[in-house]
């Protein structure tokens, strides 16, 4: 997972992971021949679904411009009548809107009588979002050298706010109240070659034609659940379902490992965020997610730093806006979201609580070790590049014991409840075993 920057060679200071973390790494996050292979040429010749899902979940990266998806400010601001708002979901804050057109996604507050209102967490969500994109941009890592996206965060607008008056039309009928609005970047689905050979993998046969015709299967994400097995109970066979559905379609270790995807790859990847956000931005990651999904559409490279700048000729163009490698193609990228459950955490023992909590809380994107229906060597992975990672962002702040303590926590509440769920399992097969006797 070897990060390429395009600034010229300086000392690392603590703005910059180390180079040991993506070097060492047991496996890159994409092979010089799996940034090859992504194209439909190449994707048509292979007969089995279970290969093309291996190629086209394979994350891509290659020396390309930034992956900042370039806007202008009329663009993200403005949100034209003649722009079309259709839902592609819900939140857990609000509905989810995709405008045709654009790259944009409008998430809608739902107002409602609940202890933190669905309008704090959107205000949340927007200013903890910013400060995961800051964090990103500080460490001189940027969307062209993380393996991990964060979505562009534009604009928060009020249901108080004059733009009511002129764009309420712009929902569906039913949802034209004023609530509280945040736009962002819109997260391109998985491609439609990869969508189909996930319900032709996955799909109950009787099923799949009616999933192909399926709308809301255009807006494919994976979820990316390192910790989870299927076990043989939850297994899909064919019956179990009357509706099969991929928009947030959860892949477990176990399919990632048929599928022989890079399971170390995705777990470095997930470690390095983690740190960052624990550690640099200092929040807790409550309920964020990693998912897969396509290339952003347009990118540009930053503006060049100074050392280039003052070598150029006078009057240089600097204008690098292009369209983005990947965007359109078979491609796809791991991106990270939702924020509006994140909270700041204190640098002490009780920051690690709280952080320990919330990574149990989440779903089960980290790797869990084998006694959690993980994997030993996954679990290790993970420990050891987090803790790595947060070494290097700690350094000299006098609390580089912390990530240490958060991974000891961790680990005792892990075996904690691992205790708990045996001593459940054993008292109802003693409570089963006395019911059988009775009816004996």
């Amino acid at each position: 997972m070897t990060m390429h920057s395009t600034s010229p060679q300086k000392k690392p200071d603590r703005h910059s992971l180390p180079a040991e973390l993506h070097e060492d790494c047991e496996a890159p996050l994409v092979s010089e021949s799996s940034t090859s292979v992504t194209q439909p040429e190449v994707l048509g010749r292979l007969e089995r679904p279970h290969d093309v899902l291996r190629q086209i979940l394979s994350p891509y990266k290659e020396d390309t411009p930034s992956s900042e998806v370039a806007i202008s400010k009329e663009d993200h601001l403005s949100l034209l009548p003649s722009q079309y708002l259709r839902g592609i979901g819900w939140g857990s804050c609000g509905k989810i809107y995709h405008q045709l057109g654009t790259t944009h996604v409008v998430k809608k507050a739902i107002n409602g009588n609940i202890v933190l209102s669905d309008e704090c967490r959107l205000w949340n969500d927007l200013i903890m979002h910013k400060k995961v994109e800051e964090v990103i941009d500080s460490h001189n890592v940027g969307r062209d050298n993380i393996p991990v996206l964060v979505p562009r965060v534009y604009r928060y607008i009020s249901k108080t706010d004059e733009w009511w008056k002129t764009h309420d039309h712009m929902f569906p009928p039913e949802d034209r109240t004023p609530e509280n609005l945040l736009i962002s970047e819109h997260i391109p689905p998985i491609h439609a070659i990869g969508r189909n050979a996930l319900m032709d993998y996955f799909c109950p046969e009787k099923l799949r034609p009616g999933a192909k015709l399926q709308d809301s299967n255009n807006d494919c994400l994976i979820r990316l659940y390192l910790g989870k097995r299927r076990d043989h109970i939850t297994r899909l066979r064919p019956g179990d379902k009357t509706y099969f559905g991929i928009r947030n379609f959860p892949l477990c270790l176990d399919q990632m490992e048929d599928i022989g995807l890079d399971t170390m790859a995705f777990a470095s990847a997930m470690a390095d965020t983690l740190a960052l956000l624990h550690w640099e931005a200092r929040i807790d990651a409550a309920d964020v997610e990693f998912v897969l999904g396509g290339a952003p559409c347009l990118t540009h490279k930053p503006l060049p730093g100074f050392e280039q700048l003052r070598h150029l000729a006078a009057d240089t163009s600097t204008d690098t806006t292009v369209p983005d490698h990947g965007a359109g193609a078979p491609v796809t990228h791991m991106w990270l979201l939702d924020f509006n459950q994140c909270q700041p955490i204190s640098m002490n023992e009780i920051g690690v609580d709280q952080a320990v909590k919330r990574f149990l809380d989440n779903d089960p994107y980290y790797p869990r070790p084998a006694t959690e229906n993980g994997s030993d060597c996954l679990w290790l992975h993970f420990q050891q590049r987090y803790l790595a990672a947060s070494r290097h962002i700690l350094n000299g702040s006098g609390y580089s014991r912390l990530a240490l303590l958060f991974i000891e926590k961790l680990k005792k509440a892990m075996t904690a409840r691992l205790e708990r769920k045996a001593e459940a399992a054993r008292r109802s097969d003693i409570w089963s075993e006395f019911e059988r006797q009775g009816n004996a």
